[in-house]
């Protein structure tokens, strides 16, 4: 669904509708922890729906698992408008991020 969407460099109408989408299925944790980025990216997106890619790579850069992987490269590749991308993730994680990091720190 989204993944589709940067590929095809195409946003939906809006953040709540893109959520609302999301609230029809079953989600897998895979798939919970990208809703709950969306969440929390909510209020920057309803002001800059072109802001996703960069709330994205900020918010899911701290997750290993294969759907945000491929979901952040998509996201990398992003070309509609100009864009500042993050180098690593910097934004609130979804869910708890000390369960599931990338990397742990003693």
């Amino acid at each position: 669904m989204i993944l589709a969407g940067l590929k095809q460099s195409v946003l939906p109408a809006s953040i709540n509708d893109l959520l609302n989408d999301y609230e029809q299925f079953t989600l897998d944790n895979d798939t919970k922890l990208i809703y709950r980025a969306l969440e929390l990216s909510s209020r920057v997106l309803a002001e800059d729906k072109n802001q996703l890619p960069a709330q994205l790579i900020g918010r899911l850069g701290h997750f290993d698992n294969i759907t945000s992987i491929q979901l952040l490269q998509k996201a990398k590749l992003w070309k509609k408008k100009s864009w500042l991308r993050p180098l690593r993730p910097s934004l609130t994680p979804p869910g708890d991020v000390f369960k599931n990091p990338k990397r742990t720190y003693e």
